[in-house]
């Protein structure tokens, strides 16, 4: 779930010319695979490291080591600063043995994708070889675009901003060498020159008419000083408390809301990741890396117990109608969702082997289902806590992480990776009613049930808010901006004084401090 955001391409190529001959580490190149998907280097700099949108190529023929190991600590841009908190030196070692094992890529024309459209013309067809409109991009559109895809092909393709930005991401992800500066220079040239309605003329049909028509609205920031590296998942005491897990920091930080500052910062976890609160206990519960959950008292933040699972200790669900703690935990066949008494603090003997780690999972609140994803497997498993049967249903889109539920309509939301989409899911089939491009680098969503919206926050920099007319026709309502490296947030629902609010972590950056977003939702 560890993820690096880059976007300095400059930057990098400054770091090649100053270390031009790669040296080889010591490294484990296959745990650097595991390690390069686990901290979720691939989210920016793509699974082989070609690079994207979000961050630049780093493979093949990597820069030096020591040169990387100095960048990732002290990186410039909007990329946050890495600390050995968080990836080892030698974890980085082996992340560098696997980039140096990494081929060059296959030639473009050996890529299907990247051949689509290509050949003699059709009849009834423009010249594939007529002249491309002039304007901002098309120079990189003509050298880069055109040696595989003929004109009139890209001339019949009308799409969206929006829709143009996702085709050229996954144009990167599967071998498309452009930068970063050059992905967004060809998708505002194509979105000018073949977009659609208001596209057409140069501007995004994302672009809000106004203020009063946007979903969400920026009300706010509360900082969280001296907080450094990965911000993972949130927590909520009703009474006016956020709880945030600062992976990276090692720390559980304690924020009163109604005060909009930290009162409190819980040290000595290692690499927190889930949280959870019992209000009727007065309980803490958070979830390490390292395979402990801790529970803490709410008032003094004491630690009460620890329990060890042995191995990542990652997303925890509450069921207060049970006081029972749901806890994912664990790696490739022992991964699982086990049990916790939260009265008692003892772990059941019950529990639910999922043969991969578990990401996000959500309880039915009136029913025995808990809907599981499984990346690992392209899987997500229907546990019935009632009988212990385990139903499985195949993904074909990869990567999915977050998920959110409307059990009241028997909806499944879940992000996947690659590509980066939204995918709608009937919980009473398994099957997929709908998939959305939505905004990269996600690892939470939600669902406002009372406006039926979905949202999204990227790592990209953007909230993405989806929106449902009828009964399955899903649409991109708005996409709001954040920060570079905000992909984790707090939604949960009306609070204390009658606004509802999503809170989104930014990490700290090379140029600001780590923070909270606070926005509040509109009708």
């Amino acid at each position: 779930m560890k993820r690096i955001l880059a976007k300095n391409a400059a930057a990098i190529a400054l770091l090649s010319a100053l270390c031009l001959v790669a040296q080889s580490p010591q490294g484990n190149a296959a745990r650097g695979k595991d390690l390069f998907v686990k901290d979720a280097c691939y989210q920016c700099h793509g699974r082989e490291g070609q690079g994207g949108a979000a961050g630049s190529r780093i493979a093949p023929h990597p820069i030096a080591l020591k040169s990387l190991i100095a960048y990732v600590r002290h990186p410039a841009g909007q990329m946050p600063p890495v600390t050995a908190k968080v990836v080892s030196d030698a974890d980085l070692a082996d992340i560098y043995a696997f980039l140096e094992t990494i081929p060059d890529p296959k030639p473009v024309r050996d890529i299907p994708l990247l051949n689509e459209g290509t050949g003699p013309s059709k009849p009834g067809r423009s010249d594939a070889t007529a002249p491309l409109p002039d304007g901002k991009g098309k120079e990189i559109v003509a050298t880069k675009c055109t040696p595989c895809h003929r004109l009139d092909k890209i001339g019949e393709s009308h799409r969206s901003q929006f829709e143009w930005q996702n085709l050229v991401n996954t144009m990167v992800v599967k071998g498309a060498r452009l930068a970063p500066e050059e992905v967004s220079g060809v998708v505002g040239y194509l979105s000018a020159n073949f977009g659609v309605g208001e596209n057409a003329s140069g501007k995004s049909d994302l672009a809000p008419k106004s203020k009063q028509t946007q979903p969400l609205v920026l009300t706010g920031a509360i900082p969280l000083p001296q907080v450094e590296g990965r911000i993972d998942h949130f927590g909520l005491d009703p009474k006016g408390r956020l709880f945030i897990s600062a992976l990276g920091n090692n720390t559980e930080e304690v924020i009163d809301i109604s005060a909009g500052r930290r009162i409190y910062s819980i040290a000595g976890i290692p690499k927190p990741q889930g949280v959870v609160y019992s209000a009727e206990l007065n309980k803490l519960f958070v979830g390490s890396d390292e395979g402990k959950l801790y529970i803490y008292d709410g008032t003094s933040f004491d630690l009460i117990t620890s329990i060890d699972f042995g191995d990542d200790v990652d997303n925890l669900r509450y069921d207060a109608a049970s006081k029972r703690v749901y806890v994912g935990y664990g790696d490739d066949e022992g991964g699982a969702i086990a049990i916790v008494d939260a009265a008692t603090n003892q772990r059941l003997d019950l529990e639910f082997k999922l043969g991969a780690h578990p990401e996000s999972f959500q309880l039915e609140a009136h029913g025995p289902n808990i809907y599981v994803n499984l990346p690992d497997l392209k899987q997500i498993a229907v546990i019935n806590r009632e009988t212990g049967a385990i139903t499985r249903w195949t993904m074909t889109l990869e990567s999915n992480f977050p998920m959110a539920l409307d059990e009241a309509d028997h909806r499944l939301f879940v992000i996947t990776h690659l590509p980066p989409q939204l995918a709608v899911l009937d919980t009473k089939s398994g099957r997929m009613l709908a998939a959305l491009p939505c905004v990269q680098n996600s690892d939470d969503v939600y669902f406002d049930s009372a406006r039926h919206r979905i949202y999204v926050p990227g790592g990209e920099g953007f909230i993405d808010v989806f929106g449902r007319r009828g009964a399955d026709n899903y649409r991109l309502l708005a996409r709001i901006p954040s920060a570079v490296g905000a992909r984790t947030a707090g939604y949960f629902g009306k609070g204390r004084k009658g606004f509802e609010v999503l809170y989104v972590a930014v990490p700290a950056r090379a140029d600001h401090g780590a923070e909270v977003l606070i926005y509040t939702v509109q009708n």
